[in-house]
Parts: C-alpha cells; structure tokens; sequence
C-alpha cells in the first residue's frame, strides 16, 4: 500500500506521531518537487535531473538506530556498528528491526551506553538540514534505502530544521559554484514506522517534505 505524503504547516509547533505500523514508500519526484517549491532561492539555480545506476553504489546493512543516524556523518560515529564513512550516495538495507526508543530523552536508556546516547533533540535526521532560504548547502540523501520488510520503531525526533523528518532532505544536492541543483531518482520503499514523533516548528512529514 503506498502512503500519500502528509505535510503539517505548523504556526508553532506540531507533531507527528505514527501509533500504528505504516509501510512506506517514497515518491522521490513528489518528494523533490515539494522542496525546491519550499526552499527559495535569490540567485535563481537551474535545475539538472540526473539518473545514476543504483549498481554503481556501495550496499551498506543497518542493524541499529545509530547506524541509521550515522548516514552522511563521518567516519568512525560513535556507537555505530562499522567505523567507515556511509555515504548520502550510498545504497541501504535494514537486515532487522530498529529500536529507536533511547532517542527520546524520557527513556530510561537514553544516554546510558555510545550506543544509545542522542542530543536533547533526539534523532539527528539524515541529509544536510536547513536552517532557512538561500542555504549555502544541499546535500540530501541520494541513495536508495530499502526496509526490506522490517520497521523503525520509537523514533524520537525535536527539531526546528526547515524542512525536518527522518530524512530531512532527499533526493537533491546544490552545486553552489555552478548555481545548479542537482535533482537524483531515489528510493525510499518497503519500510515501516512504528511508533514515531517528530515535533518541529517548520515543516515535517515522514521524510523532509
């Protein structure tokens, strides 16, 4: 079942909470559309859609909450499972279910152990966020991420980000030197949201849009 992307446009703050499992699967043209309609630009970029091979990237395996928040962050992120640099590029699978309880501050195992410790706003979502128009940077997940069939469960996520969510922002990359956003055909699918809340002050969804 494919789930229409929902967008709260919040005076203050809102939340979105996911009580029930709900499989997901993202339109990436959908999703890419809604973020360049959202973020604006004074210097007018052109826009460049680009195809790459999906067998061209690394296959990466995700077996923990902070597995999935290393994505895009560096090498050697404390409490992951691997020490390499995962890639915005690269490709994805859970090869489990995801427990992300230890990302709200009120569960008793947050900050207990490197691999269940989170700032005070939770979960820190994947891609380059925005903080407001004209960014310097886009840098979004460009990869595909597949849920195989598994869930994320008790995601935790307090953010005043642009546009915020557990990826907040897919699927495009600005080339500032060149003026030009790149927009990349990702994919987003067979993925399950248990129990998830995200509270923002701009504008959240299940993904950045």
């Amino acid at each position: 079942m494919k789930i229409k992307k929902t967008v709260i446009k919040p005076i203050i703050i809102a939340t979105l909470i996911i009580l029930n499992s709900q499989v997901i699967n993202f339109d990436a043209e959908e999703i890419s559309n809604y973020q360049l309609e959202t973020i604006t630009f004074d210097s007018n970029p052109s826009v460049l859609h680009k195809e790459v091979s999906s067998k061209e990237k690394t296959m990466h395996e995700v077996s923990t909450c902070k597995d999935l928040e290393s994505i895009g962050k560096g090498e050697n992120y404390s409490g992951a499972t691997h020490d390499e640099t995962w890639l915005y590029t690269d490709n994805y699978k859970l090869i489990n279910d995801i427990d992300c309880s230890a990302s709200n501050p009120a569960d008793i195992n947050h900050d207990s152990s490197d691999q269940t410790t989170y700032g005070v706003d939770g979960f820190d979502p994947i891609g380059v966020q925005i903080h407001g128009n004209n960014p310097e940077t886009i840098d979004g997940f460009r990869g595909d991420f597949s849920g195989d069939g598994y869930s994320i469960n008790e995601l935790y996520i307090n953010s005043n980000i642009m546009l915020s969510g557990l990826f907040s922002m897919t699927g495009l990359f600005y080339n500032n030197q060149l003026n030009q956003i790149e927009v990349y055909e990702n994919s987003i699918h067979d993925l399950q949201l248990n129990e998830i809340e995200i509270k923002s002050s701009k504008f959240l969804s299940y993904f950045g849009g």
